[in-house]
Parts: structure tokens; C-alpha cells; sequence
């Protein structure tokens, strides 16, 4: 039994390794940037110093007050390899060092993540022995020891205790939990006005590395010392240098103290944009700007939730039985199909209390605002498997897109209006068949025909071999465009959260959400709107968790009513 707990442990423990590493190859930061080795820096100004020491020894060995103000994170405990009562001491001791090398007139402010203490389950254990390789021990709170150490401090106080979302309000993580702790302690008499206050709780932003400190806490914090009176950050345990680089871009002098030689060259190297925002929440706040205005006719949103209320008047008042499916004939079969999967689709979120419209729990429809996507109308032929999963991203195109409608595959009404659609001459599939046109191709055609009717772009949406299945029963003469195979070379950023082999990833595979930003781009929309449907993609895989949406169970749902 102990040799399968421990089989059992270290299987779990390659997973999430191998899980982060393919978060980070999959979602490399936004607001950060390395600069290659040799490059000036961004400001002439500022300086960087950046010590390949233990920080421990180097604050032992310089006991006089740093030269500014201090913004770290103590190592966690998965980092130092301690048990849980030597890493309290180590922590306390590192905290009281920093904080009396803190010069009086300057704070610190302290950015740090819980530990869940982890230990495998009993044998005897009935509750546990079936879930998981190992269950949660103990909770260890920085927040607490950074407080106790703080009492050990003469004239040392705390100024603010903040937090740092690590995901959506309403997620959960087993692992970690989803925040951080952000605390600045002071001394003497030092007062805040609130022009130097920042937000109590924020993003934490991009991580350089898994064990990063996040951008938006570095920025936020870099900026509370600043409007004190700082012209010197120190970070003792600098790491991949994301305090360091926030200093500079704030026009501040910047010293860290890491202990590895590697990550010591990427904080000499690691660049931030001098804003506080993030490229993506710029572009999309542009691409909003030339968005349809809310006095339209029916916004996006609405016309989902109207055509799910269709879909739901249109399902026969019984459900249809597994025998009677399969005794029904091909045709008849592949509509009662589909008209089951409606139903369990939408009975699921019923009892979930999910939204219709993007899925998610609590809804999220705020994030994804319709985009000036004009040149075209949008149709999104879903597989009937694929209606209302979180993880589907057609649905974002539904809000985005001003213009976009939902088909639903194998419901007689659904699939009339695809035959009328198929039968017209502005109608483009988006599909590699073997005669397919490329985009370039398309347009020259659209450009012969001096414009005419609106274009028609038909997304099938479902996973590949789902695809396949829509794509057979399409009729031979359909007109379809395909992306250059580079386009579609490059990874899907969606395969952190629906598993996918190295053939599937090689063979150029993507989200529906990614090959229709890839042909709007080649159709000539606007380009704001296409980087503003790509954060959309980073909100949606950012709320489900890189995989782990939090789905209420139905048993919980249940209990709650």
C-alpha cells in the first residue's frame, strides 16, 4: 500500500511539473520582455545592480540600511526545501533581517502566496484514498509570520494589508491557493494620504517564472515607494528580476540579490513596459472604442440568450431514450441526437447555475464586449456535443462578433438555414479541405465581384474529428478557404487546457477562436479587434484555469436550494 501512495505521489507531482512547463511555453508574459544581452537599456537614467549572492550571508554581511526602499517576496518553501517548522524559522529570520535594514524613512512591502502543507493520505482514510495522491495538511499563512516578525522590529508597524488575485473570484486551486498577500510595513510616523493608496485587491498580473512575483504586484508596489519618496528599489530575493525591471520602467534605481548565476543573468536582461497597463488591455480598450455602440438594435449577448430560448421552445417535450435512438434510422437518429444533447446541454447549466451565454460561473460576459468585426457575417456551426461547454471558445466569437449566429448541427430548423446558406455564391466555409481557397484567393474573388452580397464565413466548430463529421456532410460544390499551413504552425495557446497529443499539436490543430482571428486578419479586419479577440482567448483560459474550471458539482448545487 505504501509503495502505490508513493507510485501514486510521484505521478502526481510529474503531472503538475510537466503542467507548468506547458503553461509557461504556452502563455509567455505580456507586460514583460527580455532584452537581449548587449542592448541599451530602455532609460539612461536609472541603473541596475543585480549581486549573484545568498541573500542571507549578503544582508549578514552588510549590516548598515539599504539605499531605498524594498519590495521582495521570502522564497517559498518548495524552493528551500524545508520542513514546515524550519521554514517558519527561516522566513521569520529572513523577514527580520529585511525589515531592520529597511532605512526609516523608507517601507517594505512584502508580496507572498500561502503554502497548502500537502501530505499523502492514510490508509484507513475512506474519504480520501480515492481522489487523490495527497490531501492538504496544514495552511501555512505568511501574512501571519510576516506580522510576527514585524513585532520583533522596534517602532515597526504595519501600513496595509492587500491582495493579488491569482485567478477569477469564484475559481479554486488545489495546489495553492488563488491569491497572494500583499503587506507594506513602515516605521516611525510615517502617515498615507490617498494619493499614494493603491487598489486593495488587483490581478497579480503576468509571472516571468511559476514562482514569479506577478507584474501588476510589482507595478502596484514600485509605485506606492515612488510616490513616498523612493529613488532606489532592493529586492533581496530578486529572482527572475520582475521588481527590478518594474523599478527601472518607473524611472527608479533598482538592487537585487539572487543566489543563482542564471537567474541572475535574466534579471540584468528582463525589460517592463514603462506603463502600468498591459499591451492587451490597450489594444482592447481601442478596438471597444470603435465598437457598435449600445444603441443598437440587439446587442451580441442578447441575441445568444434569444437563441438559446429558441433552441429550448424547439426540443420535443420528452426526452429521447438510448433504445429508441438507436432503432431510429440514420437520418432520424442523427436529429434525436442532437436534440439530446441540447437538452442535457442546457438541464446541465440549469442545475450547474452556469451562464448561457459564455459558459462560466459566475458569468464573465462583460469581458468579451463586441468588436468592429464589419466586413463580414459570421455563422457558427456547432456540433451538438460541443453547446455549452466552458471550454468551448466559438462562444466567444457570439459576443464579439456584431454579426455572428449560432447553428446548432442536426436540428431540422438549424439545418435548413445551412442548406439555404451552402446554396449561396457569398458563402465560404473555413475548412482544409483538398480544393480549398486561400484567403488572398477569396478576397480577389469577393474583389471580381465587385462586393455583391454580404460575405458569409461558416466556422464548423467541435473538436477535429466532431469537425470532420460537419465537414462530410457538406455538399461537394461548397467553397471553402483554408490558412497557410505556417499560420496554424505555430502552438495553440487553448492546449494547456484541452489535452492534445504531439501529433495533434504538430499537425497544426487550433482552437476555433484562433483560426477565425488568423483569417480575419487575412480578410482585412481590423487589427485592434483581432488583438482584442486574442486577449479574449487569454481571459477565457485564464478563467478556466489552465484546464481546472471551477464546475460546481451537482451535488453542491443541489444542497443549495
Amino acid at each position: 500500500m505504501r509503495a502505490e501512495a508513493l507510485l501514486l505521489a510521484t505521478a502526481a507531482a510529474a503531472f503538475l511539473a510537466l503542467r507548468a512547463l506547458r503553461r509557461r511555453q504556452r502563455r509567455p508574459p505580456i507586460l514583460l520582455q527580455v532584452r537581449a544581452p548587449g542592448r541599451p537599456a530602455p532609460r539612461d537614467d536609472t541603473q541596475r545592480t543585480v549581486v549573484n549572492a545568498d541573500a542571507m550571508a549578503w544582508m549578514r554581511a552588510h549590516p548598515g540600511p539599504f539605499p531605498g526602499s524594498v519590495v521582495t517576496g521570502i522564497p517559498d518553501i518548495s524552493e528551500v526545501s524545508l520542513a514546515p517548522d524550519e521554514y517558519r524559522t527561516f522566513f521569520l529570520e529572513a523577514v527580520e533581517l529585511i525589515l531592520r535594514r529597511t532605512p526609516t524613512d523608507g517601507v517594505a512591502v512584502f508580496c507572498q502566496t500561502d503554502c497548502r502543507i500537502m501530505a499523502p493520505p492514510s490508509a484507513d482514510c475512506a474519504v480520501h484514498k480515492k481522489c487523490r495522491a495527497q490531501v492538504q495538511r496544514e495552511w501555512l499563512d505568511k501574512s501571519h509570520l510576516l506580522q510576527l516578525a514585524c513585532a520583533r522590529v522596534p517602532h515597526c508597524r504595519l501600513l496595509f494589508h492587500k491582495i493579488a488575485l491569482i485567478s477569477e473570484p469564484g475559481n479554486r486551486k488545489f495546489n495553492k491557493p488563488a491569491f497572494s498577500h500583499v503587506l507594506a510595513f513602515g516605521f516611525g510616523d510615517l502617515l498615507l494620504h490617498d494619493k499614494v493608496l493603491t487598489p486593495d485587491v488587483s490581478p497579480r498580473g503576468d509571472i516571468v517564472w511559476s514562482r514569479g512575483t506577478g507584474s501588476t504586484c510589482c507595478v502596484h508596489a514600485v509605485d506606492f515607494c515612488r510616490l513616498l519618496g523612493a529613488t532606489t528599489i532592493v529586492d533581496p530575493f530578486c529572482g527572475h528580476g520582475t521588481v527590478l525591471a518594474a523599478a527601472n520602467a518607473a524611472g527608479l534605481d533598482a538592487l537585487g540579490v539572487e543566489i543563482s548565476e542564471k537567474r541572475c543573468r535574466a534579471a540584468r536582461n528582463l525589460q517592463m513596459a514603462a506603463a502600468a497597463t498591459s499591451k492587451r488591455a490597450a489594444r482592447r480598450s481601442e478596438a471597444r472604442a470603435a465598437a457598435p455602440s449600445a444603441a443598437d438594435d440587439e446587442s451580441p449577448r442578447a441575441r445568444l440568450l434569444r437563441r438559446f430560448a429558441e433552441l429550448r421552445a424547439q426540443l420535443p417535450e420528452e426526452d429521447h431514450t438510448l433504445e429508441a435512438i438507436k432503432a431510429a434510422a440514420p437520418a432520424t437518429r442523427y436529429q434525436m441526437t442532437a436534440e439530446r444533447h441540447v437538452r442535457a446541454q442546457l438541464q446541465r447549466c440549469d442545475r450547474l447555475g452556469l451562464c448561457l451565454a459564455c459558459g462560466l460561473s459566475p458569468c464573465r460576459c462583460s469581458a468579451f464586449a463586441p468588436l468592429p468585426l464589419r466586413g463580414h457575417r459570421l455563422w457558427l456551426v456547432l456540433h451538438s456535443n460541443e453547446l455549452l461547454k466552458s471550454s468551448n471558445t466559438g462562444k466567444l466569437l457570439l459576443l464579439a462578433h456584431p454579426d455572428a449566429h449560432l447553428l446548432v448541427a442536426g436540428l431540422p430548423s438549424d439545418d435548413e438555414q445551412l442548406e439555404r446558406l451552402l446554396r449561396a455564391p457569398n458563402t465560404a466555409v473555413l475548412y482544409p479541405a483538398a480544393d480549398a481557397l486561400s484567403p488572398a484567393q477569396l478576397r480577389a474573388r469577393r474583389a471580381a465581384d465587385n462586393g455583391g452580397a454580404p460575405l458569409d464565413i461558416l466556422l464548423l466548430d467541435g473538436t477535429w474529428s466532431e469537425t470532420r463529421s460537419l465537414a462530410r456532410r457538406l455538399p461537394p460544390e461548397t467553397t471553402t478557404v483554408a490558412l497557410a499551413g505556417d499560420a496554424t504552425s505555430k502552438p495553440s495557446r487553448f492546449s494547456c487546457v484541452r489535452r492534445r497529443s504531439v501529433e495533434q499539436e504538430e499537425s497544426g490543430r487550433t482552437s476555433t477562436l484562433e483560426a477565425y482571428i488568423l483569417l480575419a486578419l487575412e480578410l482585412g479586419e481590423p487589427t485592434e479587434a483581432c488583438e482584442a479577440l486574442d486577449g479574449y482567448l487569454g481571459d477565457l483560459v485564464d478563467a478556466l484555469e489552465f484546464g481546472k474550471t471551477a464546475k460546481p458539482s451537482i451535488k453542491a448545487a443541489r444542497a443549495s436550494q
